[in-house]
């Protein structure tokens, strides 16, 4: 059987890069079947071991939570998670998967989310931001970009103070009601394991032409917030030698994220797209939850924004959905930190979508220990409404026994 589905996975593959004509792509073809029985199967596996071995919570009497699980749990839900464990086997070159992440394919941007009235989102975003060209005040060196700004390294030439900038052109986004509400959960958001934002600049650009909307002036905005020399813990984990993160190491980056995304969520704001590129390491290596360029300023949300490896089932099922999405997208992360990858690369984005959809829970890393095996599984549980939050978890054992001596992330 095992043999059996690494052959399926390696079939997915060579599906996603064989041209199809449209009919094709229409066909309920043999490998589509074959997904969705192995999805049942699994399904069948997950409740039967959900329902006789869930995970309980309990207030102590701090009032903080307790969990309490069986042993039988991890070792049905292991034989269950062998179902697609093959494709965790592939390896990549550090630059094919840099090269390939950096691909904006992987955005998803619902085509709802764009900007009924640009004029209206352009006039919001000026009225609430001060006009400054920082080009007149800053040595600007660009480090990153990605589908919605670029990202540049800046030092003030007067005072030399080092920052960091993320520009978007305004003319040329489609989302500017999204952009208004990244500035307005930057001045909203203050917390130790949050980026620090200091300030939002607009400046009219004459000096580039707009091919996107010649109604729109050329306008850009500028984010000014902390620089974090060290970078994202992408950059820092393949930096390392052993291009790993120890999992008492992931479990410290864990901890601090839900104590950033605790925060976030009382303040009723979703981030939409935790990963390890958006989660960056300060230069005395706290952890900063950063890019609240997909968030939603509403508790509730149904729009489809982030990037597709990490993103939860019910976001993709077209699902009202809250918080819970956030949790989903760190265990993802955690698998990432562990693998180097999320889970399903390098599937085309077609087939991301079936797995994530049909399959749910996604392979587990190998050797990784129990505890840290039951939290992803909590954080990965397909089902929303039993879904810890991010509260719940900031008091499993994974990250009380693992994590309990660390205070900073050690370069």
């Amino acid at each position: 059987m095992q043999e059996e589905n690494r052959q399926l996975l390696l079939r997915l593959a060579d599906l996603e890069n064989e041209k199809t004509t449209s009919n094709s792509d229409n066909e309920d073809d043999d490998d589509s079947k074959r997904l969705r029985g192995l999805s049942r199967s699994q399904s069948r596996l997950r409740s039967r071991s959900r329902n006789s071995n869930k995970y309980k919570y309990s207030r102590s009497n701090t009032g903080t939570f307790s969990k309490h699980a069986s042993s039988v749990f991890s070792a049905s839900t292991s034989a269950n998670g062998t179902l697609f464990t093959d494709i965790t086997n592939y390896s990549f070159d550090f630059e094919e998967i840099k090269s390939e992440m950096s691909n904006n394919n992987w955005e998803v941007i619902d085509e709802r989310a764009e900007s009924q009235n640009k004029q209206l989102y352009l006039s919001k975003i000026k009225n609430s931001v001060e006009e400054l060209d920082t080009r007149d005040v800053f040595n600007m060196e660009q480090i990153n970009s990605g589908a919605l700004g670029k990202i540049y390294k800046c030092t003030h030439r007067k005072t030399q103070q080092i920052l960091a900038i993320k520009s978007i052109t305004l003319s040329s986004s489609k989302l500017l009601n999204v952009t208004y509400s990244e500035i307005m959960a930057c001045r909203r958001l203050r917390h130790p394991n949050i980026i620090h934002n200091f300030k939002q600049y607009i400046y009219e650009d004459y000096s580039s032409t707009n091919d996107y909307n010649s109604e729109l002036p050329n306008y850009v905005l500028c984010l000014l917030m902390e620089h974090c020399e060290p970078g994202s813990l992408w950059d820092v984990r393949h930096k390392r030698p052993s291009k790993r993160l120890t999992e008492q190491e992931i479990a410290f980056v864990c901890r601090e994220v839900l104590k950033g995304l605790e925060y976030i969520h009382s303040m009723g704001i979703i981030h939409r797209d935790i990963k390890a590129q958006n989660i960056l390491v300060s230069n005395n290596g706290t952890i900063k939850i950063a890019d609240f360029g997909s968030s939603s300023l509403h508790s509730r949300a149904s729009l489809k924004l982030g990037t597709l490896y990490w993103m939860a089932p019910e976001v993709l099922h077209n699902q009202i959905y809250n918080s819970k999405v956030d949790i989903w997208s760190l265990g993802i992360m955690a698998i990432e930190l562990i693998d180097g990858r999320p889970p399903w690369f390098p599937l085309g984005q077609r087939r991301v979508i079936e797995l994530i959809r049909t399959v749910g829970t996604p392979p587990l890393p190998s050797n990784i220990s129990l505890d840290f095996e039951n939290f992803l599984r909590d954080c990965l549980e397909v089902n929303p409404d039993e879904r810890p939050s991010a509260t719940d978890l900031l008091t499993h054992h994974f990250l009380r026994e693992f994590s309990s001596n660390i205070e900073n992330f050690h370069l």
